[in-house]
Parts: C-alpha cells; structure tokens; sequence
C-alpha cells in the first residue's frame, strides 16, 4: 500500500558527522518512518545506498522556472551584440505571437541594452528578454508598442519589469498545472521533497488548486505579497495553516525592499559603478507597517535585501515590529548586522549559486566589499541559521549545484572567491535539509537514497550527486533503482 513499505539494505548517513551506519531496513507506515515493519509492507532493496534527509529549496518561483525551459535562453551573451546574435539565431523558430527570451545579465557590459538592438534582428515582433536575475526586461519597439509601455528606452527595471513578466505568463490554469507538475518532478529528481514558493501572484491559490488535483510531488509552502495582503487576511488565513494536506501550508509574507546587483538596483550604503546607491523599494514605515501585519497573522516575513543598506533597514524593522521570518539573499552584509541577524533569530535564506553569476559583477562593482559579499561563514559561525535555495529560475532548481558552491565559491577552474567564506560539505547539506541531520523513528519518511556519499566525493563533484529515490511522506516521487 502507499507509504508503508521497507526499504531493506541501506545505510544512514548523518550529515554531522558524515559518518555512514552498517547496512539496515528502514521501515514507513502512514508516512513516517517507524519502529517496527508494517504488515503487507512492499520492501524495496537498496543495494547498500546511502539514506539521508530529504532536501528543501528556500526560494523558488515555481510558475516562473516552469515556463522559463520554453523561452530563448540569452544567458551565454556577454554583450549587447552578442545576445543580438543569438536571437538571430533562434527567433525563426519561436512559434509563440511574442518572443520571449531569459538570461541576459548586462552589468558588465560595455554598451547598455536599447530597443533598437533588438529591432535589428526582431522586426514587427514583439520581443521580450528577461534579465537573469529577473529584475529587469529588454524590449524592442513592437513590444513597447504591444504592451503600451509608454515612453521606454528599451530597459524596464524592479516594479514594472514584474508586472510585464505577469503579463507574459497569462495561460490557462490546466496549462500551468501541467507545466508545474513537470517541474515538480524534475525537481523530486534532485532530491528536492519541498519548496518555498515565492510565485508573484495569489501563490494560496494556485497551490490550493493543485493539491485539490490530487497534486503529491513536494511538500510546498506558498508565499504571499503585499499586493494580495488583504485577500490574506478577509480569508482569515494565518502563517503556518495546513490547507487540504499535510504538504501544503501557508508560507511567509515576501517583501521586496530593493533590487539586485547586475540590475544595478541593490541598495548600498556605498555608492557603486554607475549606480549610486542602488534603489530602495520599500521605506522604513512601510516596511513596519508590512510587517506588523504580517505579525498578527502570524505570518513569518520574507524580506528581501541583497544590499547592505536594504538588509540594515530590514533587522530595523524586525526589531520595531518583533517579526519573525528570514532575509532573502544577504548578498551584502557588514559584520555588525550579521551579529544582528544572529541577535535577532533572523534566518538567513541565500543562494549560493549566485555567486557563481555574480562573480564578476561583484569584482567590477563592489571589488572593495567583496570580503562581505555572499558572507556564509561568517553568518554560520555567528549563529545564523541557513536555509538554501536556488531563486529558479535565476539559477537552476538544483540543491547539488548550490551545495557545491558554498564549498567551493567557484564553478569554473578558478580558485575560490573569498575562500574565508567557504562552508563544510556537513554545513551545506544542514543548510539545504531545514537542520535535519539524520532520520529518527517517528519523523516524516521526507527522505532521498543516493548514488555515492557526498562525504567522499571531491568537491568539484558535488554537483553531480543525484537521489536513486526521492520520498515525500512516504509517496515515492522519483525511482531510480
């Protein structure tokens, strides 16, 4: 029957120590790991596979990494011209009414994007790059013209490049499900058992939709904005509420408070590049006020803050209000407010992965701060809990590849960025499993079998680290055995 069953022949891994236990049975009844066997139990082999806790990402924008496989990927532009080039190469054969395309990081680029640079190879038709941070669209002139973004020299960053980009993802609900539901699977392959989705749209209830489907792939906590704070609460929802299934809950309240790095918009105490001090979304009453609310829901908040100044107005309006929740990115953090953030309980929700995109952005717009750029270690050893997450689609929904960034901030033959800030390969896994080290009689059967120990895999290697099974409540969601 689903989810009683005996994994026989496995050998537990705790990610403390990295210690692997003698080959034993694992047995699950109602979706939680047990004692003693079920009766009529199905027993899977393991073949002497290593078991851990299954793995959560802490920042993904599920509707937005689903469709994103379809657009024209740009990302391998290192200019103006050269994303120009690779459109040529593509648009023929984009069947959609408007081209769409994701990938483009122009903060190192010597000329900036124009809408004529894309008129030159796009014509009549609308076209639409989404930058790979998501901060920013480039458009031509059709799609000016098509969307009525008035005047517009082709850029569109923070607010109105998110509302173009829900624009673009208007179809059917069947659609999208279908389109989640494949993303949902490739993720169970990585080991992936839950997400927390910060989708920008009322995330409740396209989820609860889903799940009312019969939806099981992932364990999924939806985000919620300011912009659907009030539906929220004449719903009578609270942070935390189980909806229809163990799986889905309601998750944190996400509130932007700046911008990112390569768009230029990070908000810095320091002026940097051509971009003074980056952009603040969101002030400081109305950040209190966000989260105030946020408190009497009991909602957890989600603040984003890749810049230094955006992550000190943050811990300013955790301490005003008495929230709880995270920081989303930390991208840029100065020791006094790491001490905070530890003083204060705040979690520090990061993606390592996007030091291997930033890296070079970082070395020509913050090269004198980088010592507390993507500051990991010193956010562990001061006793801030980490939580990862990939930012799909901004990097790839791939624990492994966020993994083996942190223990080796570089992706590529380089030596490592600020290696003083690198973690442990026992740091990394806690920090993709919620804290869990081991699995214990009585806990949820959320859990992944997989191809080698990561323990004893070179570092360069941890990326390709994959699950041979993936479990979320006992319901097996990905076989490979």
């Amino acid at each position: 029957m689903p989810g009683s069953m005996t994994i026989t022949n496995v050998r537990h891994l705790d990610l403390t120590s990295g210690i692997v236990g003698e080959p034993t049975d694992l047995h699950i009844a109602g979706g939680m790991i047990t004692r003693m066997a079920p009766e009529r139990a199905r027993v899977i082999n393991a073949d002497g596979a290593v078991i851990m806790p299954g793995l959560w990402d802490a920042h993904v924008h599920m509707s937005q990494w689903a469709t994103s496989s379809r657009w024209i990927d740009v990302s391998a532009g290192s200019s103006a011209v050269e994303v120009a080039a690779i459109l040529a190469e593509k648009v023929d054969a984009v069947q959609d009414d408007v081209v769409i395309g994701f990938g483009f990081r122009d903060s190192t680029w010597p000329t900036p994007p124009t809408a004529e640079a894309l008129d030159a190879v796009t014509g009549q038709r609308p076209c639409v790059l989404i930058s790979g941070d998501v901060h920013s669209v480039w458009v031509n002139s059709a799609a000016i013209d098509r969307f009525d973004l008035g005047e517009c020299d082709g850029v569109l960053r923070e607010e109105p490049a998110f509302a173009l980009q829900r624009r673009l993802q208007q179809v059917s609900d069947d659609v999208l499900d279908q389109w989640v539901a494949d993303a949902a699977c490739r993720a169970a392959e990585l080991g992936i058992v839950g997400i927390y989705d910060f989708t920008m749209e009322w995330n409740i209830g396209h989820w609860a939709r889903r799940f009312g489907k019969g939806f099981e792939t992932l364990c999924v906590r939806a985000a919620t904005y300011p912009k659907w704070l009030d539906q929220f609460e004449e719903e009578g929802l609270h942070g935390g509420d189980l909806l229809g299934t163990d799986l889905f809950a309601v998750g944190p309240l996400k509130i932007i408070s700046d911008g990112s790095l390569s768009s230029g918009t990070a908000w810095c105490h320091d002026p940097y590049g051509t971009h003074e001090h980056g952009v603040a979304t969101v002030d400081l009453p109305e950040l209190v006020e966000l989260m105030g609310r946020a408190r009497s829901a009991r909602l957890e908040c989600a603040v984003h803050a890749i810049g230094d100044r955006a992550l000190a107005q943050a811990l300013e309006a955790y301490t005003e209000t008495g929230a709880r929740g995270s920081i989303e990115h930390a991208q840029l953090a100065q020791p006094q407010d790491v001490a905070r953030m530890a003083d204060l309980g705040i979690r520090a929700s990061v993606q390592p992965a996007h030091l291997l995109d930033d890296r070079d952005a970082m070395d020509l717009l913050w090269a004198d701060r980088g010592e507390h750029a993507f500051p990991l270690r010193s956010l562990r050893d001061a006793g801030v809990e980490l939580a990862f997450g990939s930012d799909a689609p901004v990097a790839s929904l791939d624990p492994w590849l966020a993994i083996e960034a942190a223990v080796r901030r570089s992706g590529d033959r380089r030596a490592a960025w600020h290696a003083e800030q690198k973690l442990t390969v026992s740091e990394a896994l806690l920090a993709s499993t919620r804290g869990v080290k081991s699995l214990v009689v009585g806990a949820e059967a959320d859990i992944v079998l997989l191809d080698r120990n990561p323990f004893e895999v070179n570092e360069t290697e941890l990326r390709r680290v994959r699950p041979v099974l993936t479990m979320v409540g006992g319901h097996i969601t990905c076989d490979k055995l």
